[in-house]
Parts: C-alpha cells; structure tokens; sequence
C-alpha cells in the first residue's frame, strides 16, 4: 500500500497511477536506530516514509552530529540529491520500528517525468525542507539558546503533539544529546534548561517522555 494524504508526494495522483508505482516500490521494515542510508553513499534511489519517525543528520569534518530534521510518515528520503547525481549528503536513521518504501532511481525519475503531478509533491517538499532549513539557521544566527528551546518544543507540539487532559504529550523521544544538537548548544546547557523550564511550570516529564503544560508562556519564551 502507498498512503496518500495531502501531506505526501502521491497526494493528488489517480488510482491508476498509485497503482503503478506500487508495482515499482519495494518495502522494507527498520528497527530502531538501524540505517536508512548513509552520509556519502551513493544514492541509488528514494525512500517514503510508511510509518515511524527517521532522524535526518550530518557530521561534520570533526566528526560532530548535527541533526537536520525530523521525518514522519508521507515524508520522502533522499530526493535532495537524487536529480544531481550527488551522494546522500546527510544519513537517515530510524528513530523508532518503521516501515519504508523505497523506489529505484531509473523507475522514479521515469515516474517523476510521466506524473506531472507527483513533480509538483516533490517540489512541495522540497520547498519545505528549504524553508525549514532556512528558519533554523535564521533562529541559530538571531535567537538564544533559551528562546530556540522554546522553539523547538513548539515545533514538537505541531508535529508530535497529543492532548492528554489539560497537557500535551510530545510522541517524540529524543536523547538529550540529539535535541542539544538541534538547538546547536551543549548538552549540559540542555539540562540546564530543562530544569528551568520545569521549574517555571511549563514542561513535565514522565521519564524521557515530556508533557507541555504551559503553552502561552512558551510561546512567549520563544520569542515569535
């Protein structure tokens, strides 16, 4: 099966051609923390998120981890570089069990070319991307660390958010380390903030699982 909601790059395409491309796909089941792929392999074709949750990240000359985004289901996996030739330029890793499609190079680039409208997804996507990236170096070079933990929690909320009585579960478990790469600071900085944040009465946790509590002053917190 291919899931086609307005968020995925198959939205829009007729049944006929959902069809088609099932017959080109190949799914494939990762636990968690098992490679997708890998930063400067070749990319040999791309991958559609089914279910589960993938961590997309770089490192850099002195070996470092920077986490570039998070994926979910509809999302596609590689097709930055899959028109240039390139090698992936970033790994992806399951953060949880998922379930992943995966087309052939050959057999997308001939899909792209026949389904105007899946060319049209692909773009949408990767504007999407484009602008993520954007805001996150933008809020890296302007905001301060406290502002962009703040941010980065109500980014969570839209993407990973589940109300529970009068709190928001984030469905997102990430390790300290994983989310002080994705606000660019330290984990002992990290830590730091958490515990404020907890004092001030806007977070809980439940092991590693947080509970928003205070929306309003996190938004305040964030400065947007």
């Amino acid at each position: 099966m291919i899931i086609k909601n307005d968020q995925d790059i198959f939205f829009g395409l007729d049944q006929a051609a959902i069809d088609e491309l099932g017959l080109y796909k190949t799914v494939n089941t990762y636990k968690k923390n098992q490679a997708i792929f890998l930063q400067d392999n070749p990319a040999y074709g791309v991958y559609c998120i089914q279910s589960g949750k993938v961590k997309i990240s770089s490192v850099g000359k002195e070996g470092k981890e920077t986490i570039l985004r998070l994926a979910s289901a509809g999302e596609l996996l590689g097709h930055t570089t899959i028109f240039s030739n390139e090698a992936y330029t970033a790994s992806a890793v399951a953060m949880e069990d998922c379930v992943v499609c995966y087309l052939e190079k050959e057999k997308f680039l001939k899909a792209v070319a026949k389904y105007p409208m899946l060319t049209l997804n692909i773009m949408s996507q990767l504007s999407h991307t484009m602008r993520a990236s954007e805001a996150q170096n933008v809020a890296l070079a302007q905001k301060n660390v406290r502002e962009r933990f703040a941010a980065l929690l109500l980014k969570f909320i839209e993407t990973y958010g589940a109300k529970v009585g009068e709190r928001v579960r984030l469905d997102i478990k990430l390790t300290r380390d994983e989310m002080a790469s994705m606000i660019g600071t330290s984990m002992e900085t990290l830590v730091r903030l958490i515990t404020e944040f907890k004092n001030e009465g806007i977070i809980e946790q439940d092991g590693k699982v947080i509970f928003i509590i205070d929306e309003k002053k996190l938004v305040q917190f964030a400065n947007i």
